[in-house]
Protein backbone atom coordinates (compact mmCIF):
# COMPACT_ATOMS: atom_id res chain seq x y z
CA UNK A 1 0.00 0.00 0.00
CA UNK A 2 1.60 3.25 -1.14
CA UNK A 3 -0.52 5.76 0.74
CA UNK A 4 -3.72 5.48 2.68
CA UNK A 5 -5.39 8.26 0.65
CA UNK A 6 -4.35 7.00 -2.79
CA UNK A 7 -7.88 5.93 -3.85
CA UNK A 8 -9.38 9.18 -2.53
CA UNK A 9 -6.74 11.17 -4.41
CA UNK A 10 -7.39 9.22 -7.64
CA UNK A 11 -11.13 9.99 -7.41
CA UNK A 12 -10.49 13.66 -6.63
CA UNK A 13 -7.98 14.05 -9.47
CA UNK A 14 -10.32 12.36 -11.96
CA UNK A 15 -13.14 14.68 -10.89
CA UNK A 16 -10.92 17.77 -11.12
CA UNK A 17 -9.72 16.76 -14.60
CA UNK A 18 -13.15 15.78 -15.95
CA UNK A 19 -14.21 17.62 -19.06
CA UNK A 20 -17.63 16.17 -19.97
CA UNK A 21 -19.18 13.69 -17.56
CA UNK A 22 -18.76 12.04 -14.17
CA UNK A 23 -20.92 9.10 -13.14
CA UNK A 24 -20.58 7.87 -9.56
CA UNK A 25 -22.26 4.82 -8.07
CA UNK A 26 -22.02 4.45 -4.34
CA UNK A 27 -23.78 3.04 -1.36
CA UNK A 28 -22.51 5.34 1.42
CA UNK A 29 -22.12 8.71 -0.30
CA UNK A 30 -21.13 11.51 2.07
CA UNK A 31 -18.29 13.32 0.33
CA UNK A 32 -15.95 15.32 2.52
CA UNK A 33 -14.94 18.92 1.97
CA UNK A 34 -12.19 18.18 -0.58
CA UNK A 35 -14.39 15.86 -2.66
CA UNK A 36 -17.40 18.21 -2.42
CA UNK A 37 -15.28 21.12 -3.65
CA UNK A 38 -13.98 19.02 -6.55
CA UNK A 39 -17.54 18.07 -7.54
CA UNK A 40 -18.68 21.69 -7.29
CA UNK A 41 -15.74 22.89 -9.44
CA UNK A 42 -16.53 20.25 -12.04
CA UNK A 43 -20.19 21.22 -12.08
CA UNK A 44 -19.28 24.91 -12.41
CA UNK A 45 -17.11 24.01 -15.44
CA UNK A 46 -20.19 22.47 -17.07
CA UNK A 47 -19.31 18.83 -16.40
CA UNK A 48 -22.42 16.66 -16.22
CA UNK A 49 -22.45 14.81 -12.89
CA UNK A 50 -24.67 11.83 -12.16
CA UNK A 51 -24.75 10.00 -8.84
CA UNK A 52 -26.50 6.68 -8.40
CA UNK A 53 -27.21 6.08 -4.73
CA UNK A 54 -28.89 3.56 -2.49
CA UNK A 55 -32.62 4.05 -2.07
CA UNK A 56 -32.69 0.99 0.17
CA UNK A 57 -29.81 0.86 2.61
CA UNK A 58 -28.44 -1.65 5.07
CA UNK A 59 -27.54 1.39 7.20
CA UNK A 60 -30.70 3.56 7.21
CA UNK A 61 -29.05 6.34 9.23
CA UNK A 62 -26.44 6.81 6.48
CA UNK A 63 -29.20 6.91 3.87
CA UNK A 64 -31.02 9.63 5.82
CA UNK A 65 -27.74 11.55 6.18
CA UNK A 66 -27.22 11.36 2.40
CA UNK A 67 -30.80 12.52 1.80
CA UNK A 68 -29.90 15.65 3.76
CA UNK A 69 -27.49 16.51 0.91
CA UNK A 70 -29.89 15.90 -1.99
CA UNK A 71 -31.10 19.51 -2.21
CA UNK A 72 -27.56 20.87 -2.37
CA UNK A 73 -26.57 18.24 -4.97
CA UNK A 74 -29.52 19.21 -7.18
CA UNK A 75 -28.83 22.93 -6.66
CA UNK A 76 -25.29 22.30 -7.96
CA UNK A 77 -26.70 20.65 -11.08
CA UNK A 78 -25.89 17.11 -9.98
CA UNK A 79 -28.38 14.49 -11.17
CA UNK A 80 -29.34 12.14 -8.35
CA UNK A 81 -30.83 8.68 -8.87
CA UNK A 82 -31.90 6.17 -6.24
CA UNK A 83 -31.71 2.41 -6.75
CA UNK A 84 -34.70 0.95 -4.89
CA UNK A 85 -34.75 -2.67 -6.15
CA UNK A 86 -32.37 -3.99 -3.47
CA UNK A 87 -29.53 -2.86 -1.24
CA UNK A 88 -26.96 -1.08 -3.41
CA UNK A 89 -23.50 -1.98 -2.25
CA UNK A 90 -21.51 -1.23 -5.41
CA UNK A 91 -18.81 1.40 -5.63
CA UNK A 92 -17.72 2.48 -9.09
CA UNK A 93 -17.21 5.52 -11.28
CA UNK A 94 -16.68 6.53 -14.89
CA UNK A 95 -15.15 9.84 -15.93
CA UNK A 96 -15.36 11.09 -19.53
CA UNK A 97 -15.72 7.50 -20.81
CA UNK A 98 -11.94 7.26 -20.41
CA UNK A 99 -11.26 6.38 -16.78
CA UNK A 100 -13.17 3.97 -14.58
CA UNK A 101 -12.74 2.63 -11.10
CA UNK A 102 -14.35 -0.24 -9.22
CA UNK A 103 -13.65 -1.37 -5.70
CA UNK A 104 -14.49 -1.01 -2.05
CA UNK A 105 -14.08 2.76 -1.76
CA UNK A 106 -17.06 4.80 -0.53
CA UNK A 107 -17.07 8.53 -1.19
CA UNK A 108 -16.81 9.57 2.46
CA UNK A 109 -14.14 10.57 4.95
CA UNK A 110 -13.98 7.14 6.57
CA UNK A 111 -12.95 5.55 3.26
CA UNK A 112 -10.61 8.46 2.48
CA UNK A 113 -8.72 8.49 5.76
CA UNK A 114 -9.76 5.69 8.11
CA UNK A 115 -10.33 2.44 6.23
CA UNK A 116 -8.10 0.33 4.07
CA UNK A 117 -9.84 0.41 0.70
CA UNK A 118 -8.90 -1.13 -2.59
CA UNK A 119 -9.97 -0.01 -6.04
CA UNK A 120 -8.71 -0.68 -9.49
CA UNK A 121 -8.30 2.34 -11.76
CA UNK A 122 -8.79 1.47 -15.40
CA UNK A 123 -7.63 3.81 -18.19
CA UNK A 124 -9.49 2.24 -21.07
CA UNK A 125 -12.12 3.93 -23.24
CA UNK A 126 -13.56 0.51 -24.18
CA UNK A 127 -13.96 -0.58 -20.56
CA UNK A 128 -15.23 2.84 -19.45
CA UNK A 129 -17.85 2.88 -22.23
CA UNK A 130 -19.00 -0.63 -21.34
CA UNK A 131 -19.32 0.31 -17.66
CA UNK A 132 -21.15 3.52 -18.61
CA UNK A 133 -23.67 1.43 -20.61
CA UNK A 134 -24.17 -0.76 -17.53
CA UNK A 135 -24.77 2.41 -15.50
CA UNK A 136 -27.42 3.46 -18.05
CA UNK A 137 -29.21 0.15 -17.47
CA UNK A 138 -29.14 0.80 -13.73
CA UNK A 139 -30.30 4.42 -14.15
CA UNK A 140 -33.25 3.24 -16.24
CA UNK A 141 -34.42 1.21 -13.23
CA UNK A 142 -33.83 4.02 -10.71
CA UNK A 143 -36.01 6.81 -9.41
CA UNK A 144 -34.69 10.24 -10.30
CA UNK A 145 -34.63 12.66 -7.38
CA UNK A 146 -36.01 16.03 -8.42
CA UNK A 147 -36.88 19.27 -6.65
CA UNK A 148 -40.57 18.40 -6.88
CA UNK A 149 -40.32 14.93 -5.34
CA UNK A 150 -37.98 16.31 -2.68
CA UNK A 151 -40.64 18.88 -1.76
CA UNK A 152 -43.24 16.14 -1.39
CA UNK A 153 -41.20 14.33 1.24
CA UNK A 154 -39.73 17.46 2.85
CA UNK A 155 -41.90 17.74 5.94
CA UNK A 156 -40.30 19.50 8.88
CA UNK A 157 -39.97 16.16 10.68
CA UNK A 158 -38.26 14.49 7.68
CA UNK A 159 -35.87 17.42 7.25
CA UNK A 160 -35.04 17.34 10.96
CA UNK A 161 -34.40 13.58 10.92
CA UNK A 162 -32.23 13.92 7.80
CA UNK A 163 -30.24 16.80 9.35
CA UNK A 164 -29.78 14.94 12.67
CA UNK A 165 -28.76 11.79 10.80
CA UNK A 166 -26.19 13.81 8.84
CA UNK A 167 -24.76 15.37 12.03
CA UNK A 168 -24.59 11.98 13.80
CA UNK A 169 -22.97 10.16 10.87
CA UNK A 170 -20.43 12.92 10.21
CA UNK A 171 -19.50 12.97 13.92
CA UNK A 172 -19.21 9.17 14.08
CA UNK A 173 -17.08 9.14 10.91
CA UNK A 174 -14.86 11.85 12.38
CA UNK A 175 -14.29 9.77 15.51
CA UNK A 176 -13.79 6.52 13.60
CA UNK A 177 -11.42 8.20 11.18
CA UNK A 178 -9.21 10.25 13.43
CA UNK A 179 -9.65 9.03 17.02
CA UNK A 180 -7.63 5.81 16.50
CA UNK A 181 -4.65 7.89 15.37
CA UNK A 182 -4.44 10.11 18.43
CA UNK A 183 -1.11 9.53 20.19
CA UNK A 184 -2.74 9.89 23.59
CA UNK A 185 -4.81 6.73 22.98
CA UNK A 186 -1.97 4.54 21.67
CA UNK A 187 -1.02 3.31 25.15
CA UNK A 188 -4.56 1.91 25.63
CA UNK A 189 -4.51 -0.30 22.53
CA UNK A 190 -4.12 -4.04 22.90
Amino acid sequence: MKRKTEVCDAYTNAILQAKKEIVLLGSYFLPGIKMSKALKKASNRGVKIIVILAGVSDVPLVHRATEHLYSSFIAQGIEVYEWNKSVLHGKAAVVDNQWATIGSFNLNSLSCFGSIEMNVGIYSPDFAEALRKDFNNVINKCRKITKSNLKRRASILNRLVDWLSYQIIRTVMLFLTFLPHLKVLKKYRL
